[in-house]
């Protein structure tokens, strides 16, 4: 038998047991990814050849990835930060087993208007001029020109030499 075995919940209770079939052997190196939920607690073994491989008390984070594991059983376990793909990795030779997360980044984007003082500027959801939001936030622009002035446009820098749109709202 060659598996991770995990558990979402207390080891003692076997219903919360998955075994996983490992998904790659590369020579001494058995990989498997696992989809796994935010802020949970997960306790696991390796099993390769019908043989346990685990250690008492040990979790492994961001700033330890790796273990020697043995034969004396006992569990490892992570607690997940962010929901994501996580990569186990055993190696039969060395009794290593590391455990790879997620990359936990968000792009965000700073907003900014100017109307040089020609009319006002406002911004759907009612956010600041300065504001960071993430990447892929829905926002909609407004121009309102003051009295005399005419809106000719949207741009991408303070110089106003790169027109984005004419649309307004936009």
């Amino acid at each position: 038998v060659n598996q991770l075995q995990v558990y979402s919940a207390n080891p003692a209770h076997d219903a919360a047991k998955k075994n996983w079939d490992w998904d790659s052997k590369n020579g001494d190196v058995y990989t498997k990814t696992l989809s796994l939920n935010a802020n949970t607690t997960y306790t696991f073994k390796a099993v390769v050849n019908s043989d346990f491989y685990g250690k008492n008390e040990t979790t492994l984070t961001r700033q330890n990835q790796s273990v020697a594991l043995n034969t004396e059983g006992g569990n490892v376990t992570i607690t997940t930060d962010i929901a994501g793909d996580y990569t186990f990795t055993f190696n039969t030779s060395t009794k290593d087993i590391s455990v790879t997360y997620p990359v936990a980044y968000t792009i965000n984007y700073g907003v900014g208007t100017s109307s040089n003082g020609w009319g006002t500027v406002a911004i759907v959801p009612d956010i600041a001029s300065g504001t960071f939001v993430a990447a892929g936030t829905d926002l909609e622009l407004s121009a309102t020109p003051n009295l005399g002035y005419k809106f000719v446009g949207w741009y991408s820098e303070a110089a106003c030499t790169n027109q984005v749109s004419t649309a307004n709202p936009y």
